[in-house]
């Protein structure tokens, strides 16, 4: 990690945001545990917990005077962060702008602590169609999908918390990217996910070739790529690329009961968890071990394990503070 930077870290390692510093000496690197997230905050889009680069991409985000746009809607209910895509004119098509202000908004739920679970959605009837053909973006597509698409994914796998993915109607192209880049992804029983790239001679991008490839396997993968088939709620279900399939009409609350019932877990577990096996998805099964001692080390001498071991000696609900 570069000097001049200080990172904000919450009890169980996971980094948060990082504020420039003045100039200092070579490694004059400062940690702190708690602040508040009144100034400039560079919200980090990439990480490695063990092993590899140490680099850090960086988005510039203002937390305090973020405003909630009008293409993307950002509520709180208690300890639960509801992100809604709000383009549904456009069947919350991406563009220029959906992208940077989904990814500031994405950084400002990650760095409050009082939000414990994520849920991402699309006003309207879908979730996403997928990138916005009639408007395109000037620059080259490669630059879109390194410098704009992928600090969006990368701020929902290096969130410490839960970020659940309720679909309405369809999540198609690189909005189904989008989806399974989430925790936990939960579907209206009539909707559908699509990667319909072939139809119009692209390749699946948004690492959703990764992503097919490493929950479907290859084959299974490649047809419905290939093939550009709707696969619908409750295949997806069966086939393990959504969690639950619920009615149309009760999506919303669904997910927002789901998410509620989360966030009554211990924080630092849940955030542990999500870091073990994001890790594990590319690593081999020693250096998963490795960090799960870490991980486990880190949160035996936790206050919420206190509190957890004792409320289940006194046969009570247990209260985690995180």
């Amino acid at each position: 990690m570069a000097s001049g930077v200080e990172c904000e870290c919450n009890h169980a390692g996971f980094v948060l945001a990082f504020r420039l510093l003045e100039p200092c000496a070579p490694g004059g690197v400062r940690t702190r545990t708690h602040s508040e997230a009144e100034s400039t905050l560079f919200i980090p889009t990439r990480w490695k917990p063990l092993g590899g680069s140490d680099e850090i991409y960086l988005a510039k985000r203002n937390l305090k005077s973020q405003p909630v746009s009008e293409i993307v809607r950002y509520e709180r209910r208690n300890a639960v962060a509801i992100i809604t895509i709000n383009r549904p004119d456009s069947m919350n098509a991406f563009t220029e702008a959906l992208r940077a202000e989904l990814c500031g908004v994405l950084g400002r739920a990650g760095a409050d602590r009082s939000v414990r679970v994520v849920i991402l959605t699309g006003a309207g009837r879908c979730f996403s169609a997928g990138a916005d053909l009639k408007n395109p973006s000037d620059r080259p597509i490669t630059e879109v999908l390194l410098k704009e698409y992928r600090p969006v994914f990368d701020a929902v796998e290096s969130m410490p918390k839960p970020v659940i993915a309720a679909v309405p109607g369809s999540a198609a192209g690189i909005g189904l990217s989008l989806a399974l880049h989430c925790d936990l992804l939960i579907m209206a029983d009539n909707a559908f996910l699509l990667s319909p790239f072939t139809n119009i001679s692209l390749v699946p991008d948004g690492s959703l070739t990764w992503l097919l490839v490493h929950q479907l396997g290859y084959r299974r993968a490649f047809q419905l790529s290939v093939e550009s088939e709707r696969i619908p709620a409750g295949r997806c279900v069966e086939l393990g690329l959504a969690n639950k399939a619920v009615p149309a009409s009760e999506l919303q609350s669904a997910a927002l009961e789901w998410a509620e019932a989360l966030s009554q877990r211990a924080p630092l577990s849940l955030a542990a968890t999500k870091k073990a096996m994001r890790f594990a998805a590319q690593h081999d099964q020693g250096s998963t071990y490795e960090l799960e001692s870490t991980l486990q080390g880190e949160l035996f001498g936790s206050a919420d394990h206190q509190e957890g071991v004792q409320a289940f000696l006194e046969r009570r609900e247990p209260e985690f503070k995180g």
